[in-house]
C-alpha cells in the first residue's frame, strides 16, 4: 500500500510540473511560438459609381473583354432598379505601352421602375466629355484591371429647363484567365 501511494503521489507531481505554465503566460496559452502563415490576398471585383454625386446601389454587374490586342475591348455594365451605366472601350490599339488608343463611351439610361424597359436614355453635351482610363498598360491582358470613367448628360425637367446630370466610376476587375 505504501509504494502505491507512493507511485500515485510521484504520478500526480510529474502531471502537475507537465501542465504546468509559464508564471509569463496567461492561463490557457501556450508559451511556444507559433508557426508563422503567410496569408495571400485574393483580389476582388469592386466597382463604385457616384450619380451626382449620390452612390448609386449596383444590383446587377457584369463584365466582359474580348480580344487581347488591336480590336479588342472591355465593357462594363452596372444597375440597379431604375439606373444603369455602360462603360464601354472597343477599337483597342495599344503601341508600346504606356501608349494606348480606344474609343470609349459611357451611357447612363433609366426606367421608370424596376419592370420597365431602359427607355430614357440621356443627351450629350457637344464636344462629349466620356472618359474611361485604366491604370493599367495592358488592361486587355492583365488579371486584375483598374480604372475609372466618367461622363456628363442632360435631362429636360421641362421644356425650359436643361439638367445635368455627371456620372463618375470607379473599377476594379478581376478575370479569371
Amino acid at each position: 500500500m505504501r509504494r502505491f501511494t507512493s507511485f500515485l503521489l510521484f504520478a500526480l507531481l510529474l502531471c502537475s510540473s507537465c501542465s504546468k505554465n509559464d508564471e509569463n503566460t496567461p492561463r490557457g496559452i501556450s508559451s511556444r511560438p507559433r508557426q508563422q502563415t503567410t496569408q495571400q490576398v485574393v483580389p476582388v471585383t469592386n466597382v463604385s459609381i457616384m450619380i451626382n454625386d449620390t452612390a448609386m446601389k449596383i444590383t446587377s454587374l457584369s463584365f466582359e473583354r474580348h480580344g487581347d490586342g488591336n480590336g479588342g475591348g472591355m465593357t462594363i455594365i452596372a444597375n440597379d432598379n431604375v439606373q444603369k451605366v455602360i462603360a464601354e472601350v472597343y477599337n483597342f490599339y495599344q503601341t508600346n505601352p504606356p501608349g494606348m488608343i480606344y474609343t470609349e463611351e459611357v451611357s447612363y439610361l433609366t426606367r421608370q421602375n424596376s419592370s420597365g424597359s431602359w427607355d430614357d436614355v440621356y443627351a450629350r453635351p457637344l464636344p462629349r466629355d466620356d472618359q474611361v482610363t485604366f491604370d493599367n498598360f495592358t488592361p486587355l491582358s492583365d488579371s486584375v484591371v483598374t480604372g475609372n470613367f466618367s461622363a456628363t448628360f442632360y435631362s429636360t425637367d421641362s421644356a425650359k429647363e436643361k439638367k445635368t446630370i455627371t456620372v463618375r466610376g470607379t473599377f476594379q476587375l478581376v478575370f479569371v484567365h
